[in-house]
């Protein structure tokens, strides 16, 4: 037997919402995760320097090797 949970509009979107979220730190991680220490540094020094919000430099990020 199969128990289905039927959602409201907002619960749906309230999950759509995590969803997204959730996929774009998927999406940072995996770039951070790309980088040399070097590379990272120099991203964490630009943060500091700048004061541009860290995950606004990561997401600037060209696709990394």
């Amino acid at each position: 037997m199969t128990n289905f949970t039927v959602l409201t509009d907002e619960q749906a979107a309230a999950l759509q919402a995590e969803n997204a979220r959730l996929r774009i730190g998927s999406v940072r991680y995996e770039k951070l995760r790309k980088l040399n220490a070097e590379q990272f540094a120099l991203l964490y020094r630009a943060n500091i320097n700048t004061g541009i919000h860290f995950d606004t430099l990561v997401d600037a990020l060209g696709e990394t090797k």
